[in-house]
Parts: structure tokens; sequence; C-alpha cells
């Protein structure tokens, strides 16, 4: 039971507020608190004032409570099963995670006996196209077949999120995150219309934000009151987690302060992602629980970002992965082959195929797709995507695991000058390409011109692969553009000798847009546009 005690004098008032998820924040219930209140809400907002009507003291609470309805359909599955618990910490590379969270890595690789994957590679730009491979196994350019069309502002409660699927077996689901205003599936999305897990805390953190949001950097807030954002989300995930250690549970949480915006500031929460793998692991709360810390990407731009090692960091994110003892003891095989596997070429599809293994612990697991999709969806589904419990091959290769040429980082390559011929000539085609993309606005979007090749790599595969031929030539760019001052990056292939060209992947952004692209809504388009 939760309790909230005061020490109050005659001189003073305290208001409790309960915070729901369909009540505007606009609205107050305040209710006197007296010497000792039982909280029954998870979350509340508590002022103090004198009783002349000057507040003093302003504060947002939460709480895990058990929910009958969820712990009834819980109790109708008594299979034993793993917990998981899923931190993500966004735009950390690995190597960054190395540079920031020397602690919290110590510790998970220490103490917590983690396996750190050498190998993760992104496949997507930003968050979205990296999340949803993980928590729905499909690409983000497939869902549209699937359970949602960006472009009629569906929200995501059709898709199959993993969450469902834990759910389905007995599990306890949480989802929590930051950043609420621009957060991983509302930033130019609709979201979700329904609540999306058993505990949810996207209401709390909007209210939160709004009331005591504080020590904004570009885009995200390091504080909220008194309390950092990155320890108010661990601080309701520790609650859940340390409830539900001896029931199953599944939970996900993704924190964007203090990493999102710059390359170094993730430093100043490293304390707290340790202390709070720590409190878990030592309170005994973690032997039940199988617990992921990954990242999105590395940064994506800024001065790191311009060079050939910002490169590889933004396309290898964290990954770490521990296992409880008990688990070891149980699936010794699995657990082997997850230490195996920490220096190949794995990815968020890999890690989604995983998860379900986690559901289905059958000693002869075959990942299979769920939803009835046609035959080449099913293929394309299954054949990209390996569980990290059994050995991933050798030699397996971007083309084998899904990820654009754009974004793989096997091959060598070798840089070239920026004036030869064929740099220039795929330059012009980038930005042709670009320009295709905003034709659409291009009534309130400005046409991009070349200023100047910033950089190129010649790429040097030594087989054929999606589509390539050895003869092909592929190339990076690095290009700034006119009147935006926007540098892209995109891969490029020329097929001699009829020099046909192909975009290979997207085309990245390596600048902050700003307030450049305003004038449009599409998450896409906003990386391109210059408003008119």
């Amino acid at each position: 039971m939760n309790y909230f005690s005061l020490n109050l004098t005659k001189k003073i008032s305290i208001q409790k507020e309960n915070i729901h998820r369909h009540v505007s924040a606009q609205k107050r219930y305040g209710t006197p608190l007296k010497d000792k209140a039982e909280i029954n809400f998870e979350f509340i907002r508590v002022v103090c004032s004198y009783l002349n009507g000057t507040n003093f003291y302003e504060d947002f609470h939460s709480f895990i409570h058990d929910k009958p309805s969820v712990e009834e359909r819980c109790n109708k599955h008594n299979s034993s099963g793993y917990s998981v618990l899923i931190i993500g910490v966004d735009a950390m590379s690995r190597l960054n995670m190395h540079r920031q969270l020397k602690k919290t890595s110590r510790y998970l690789l220490e103490e917590m006996d983690a396996i750190e994957m050498f190998g993760f590679n992104k496949v997507g730009d930003n968050t979205f196209p990296n999340l949803i491979p993980l928590l729905t196994g499909y690409d983000e350019r497939e869902l549209k077949h699937v359970c949602w069309n960006a472009s009629r502002d569906e929200p995501l409660d059709k898709c199959n999120f993993i969450w469902k699927r834990f759910a389905a077996e007995g599990y306890r689901t949480h989802y929590s995150e930051d950043f609420p205003h621009m957060s991983s599936f509302n930033y130019v999305k609709e979201g979700f219309h329904y609540q999306p897990t058993d505990y949810y805390i996207r209401h709390f953190m909007l209210y939160y934000e709004d009331s005591l949001g504080r020590d904004k950097q570009i885009s995200t807030y390091a504080c909220v009151g008194s309390t950092s954002e990155t320890e108010a989300i661990l601080h309701w995930t520790e609650l859940f987690a340390s409830n539900f250690k001896d029931r199953k549970y599944f939970s996900f949480s993704w924190i964007n302060s203090m990493t999102h915006d710059y390359l170094n500031t993730g430093s100043s929460v490293d304390h707290i992602y340790e202390r709070f793998f720590r409190t878990l692991h030592e309170s005994g709360a973690l032997e039940n629980t199988i617990t992921i810390i990954l990242g999105d990407h590395g940064m994506r731009w800024g001065k790191i970002r311009k060079t050939y090692i910002g490169r590889l960091e933004e396309r290898l994110p964290m990954l770490l992965i521990a296992l409880p003892p008990k688990f070891k003891e149980e699936y010794p095989k699995e657990a082997e082959a997850l230490k195996f596997n920490s220096h190949r070429l794995v990815t968020p599809f890999d890690l989604h195929a995983t998860l379900v293994n986690i559901l289905d612990h059958q000693k002869n697991f075959t990942f299979a797709n769920p939803d009835g999709v046609n035959e080449e969806l099913a293929l394309n589904f299954t054949n990209r995507a390996q569980t990290l419990f059994q050995p991933v091959p050798v030699n397996r290769s971007c083309d084998d695991a899904s990820i654009d040429e754009h974004w793989c980082t096997c091959e060598p390559s070798l840089p070239l000058d920026s004036d030869n011929k064929d740099v220039l000539i795929a330059a012009d085609f980038l930005i042709d390409h670009v320009n295709s993309l905003l034709e659409p606005v291009h009534n309130i979007c400005a046409k991009l011109e070349l200023e100047t090749v910033k950089d190129a790599r010649v790429w040097s595969p030594d087989y054929e692969h999606q589509g390539h031929s050895v003869n092909d030539t592929i190339l990076t760019l690095i290009v700034k553009v006119n009147p935006s001052g926007a540098i892209f990056e995109g891969t490029v292939r020329i097929t001699a000798p009829q020099m046909l060209f192909a975009l290979l992947g997207t085309v990245s952004r390596l600048n902050l847009y700003g307030s450049q692209s305003l004038c449009v809504k599409d998450a896409i388009l906003k990386k391109y546009c210059y408003c008119l």
C-alpha cells in the first residue's frame, strides 16, 4: 500500500490532484490532504500553499498498484516464463556508451554479466524506423500493408506490437517514455488512441512537463521540477519491476533526455542509470528477468557526424543483454549462443525474434509471422530475422539481415576527391531525388541546389548482392545545399556503361532543420523542406 505522509502546521494547506489519462490538464480536482493519505492512483500532483493562497511547493509523484482486471487476465495463465525489462537510451552508440555511461556499462558488464553486442547495426534513419522492427518485426515501410498508413494520419493501435503478444500470454505490460510532445510514436504521428499497455505514463509526463519542465536543451527538457526526466522514467520503471518481481511482466522504457540533443551530456545521468540497475539487481528483483539495454542509433548530427568514425557510430548503437543465472542453468545452449553472437552482425529484427523466442521457449524454436500477411511479406519477415539464442552465421551480410546499403557498416571504403566527375554527377542526382520528394509541396518549399560536396567515399563490395554487380560504383556523399544550408548524406549506385543511377536507402540529414520546415507536417519531408 502506498501512503503519503505529511507534517502540517496550521499555516499551510496541501492539496492532492489525481491525474487521469482522459482528464484535461486544464482541470483542477484538488483534494485537501491531512496528516497521512492512502494513495490509490498511479499519478498525483501535490501543491502546498500558505493560507493566503501563495504556493510554495508543487511536484508530481508516480506509483504502481496491482490492477484487478490485469491480474485476472494474467492469472488465467499459470505457465512459467521470464520477465523482460528493456531500457532504451536515445542516440547512444556502442562507443559513446563507453565514453558517457562508464559506470553503467561497467556495472552491467562486470556485475550483471551482460553480453555486449559489437555488431548491432541500425536499419533506419531515426528512432521510429528502428523501434518498429524491434517491437513489431516489420520494416517501417511495410506497415502500410499490415496495420498503419502514415499518409492517412492513422493511429498505431491496429499494429501487433510485441507487448500485445506478451499480454496474451499472461504478462503484465508497461511502456514509459519521456519527451511526450515528440516521443517515438507521437512525433508527426497519431500515436495510440487507446492505452497500449497495462501501465502507461504518457498523460502523466505531458502534464508534468507542461507544469514543471525546465532546463530545455534543443528539444528535450533536462528536468521536471527538482527531478531529472531520466530519473522520473526510471523511478516508475523501478517501481514496476520491483512490484512484479515474482510475476511475469514485459517492460519497455525509452529515455530521450540528456542524450537526444548532445553527444557529451549522457555522462550527467550515468549515475542515475547505474543506480537503477544496481538497486534492482542487488534487491533480487531481476532474478527472473532478461534485461536488455539498447540505443536506436548514434548521434545523427553535429561535428562528430561529419567524421568517418561518426558515420560508423551513428549506425552502430549500443546493445547489451543480461541473462539471469537461472536462465543460463536452464538454457545453457541458448546462453552460449548469445555470447557467441556478440561479434556477429545483428539488427532490431533479430531482437524482435529473440523476444518472441522468450515467449516461446521451446527447444526447437521456429520464428514465424503471426499476422496472416501475404506470402512475400511473411517470407521477408522470417528470413531477415534470427533469434539471438541460436548461432548467427559468421558470413552474414547486410543483404541477409535486410540492412539497406546506406546503413551497412560491413563493406570497406576509400575516400574520393570531391571534384571527381562521378562524384559531382552523383551529387546532382542525389539533390534531384530530394527535390522530387519535395515536388508535392513545391509551392511552400524551396528548390534545393548543390553548394558543395563536403565528402565522398567509394565502396568496394567483393561479391554481388542486393542487385549490385562487382563492377558497379557505389558512392556515399555528403553535400551541402542552398538555400537552406542543409547537409545531406546519401548512397548512390552507378551502373556502367549505361551510367544508370540509383539511390540506395534514404537520404540522411546531418544538421538540424530547426524551424526551417514548420510549413510541412510530413516527418520525412521535414528533413528536406526549406519553407518559402
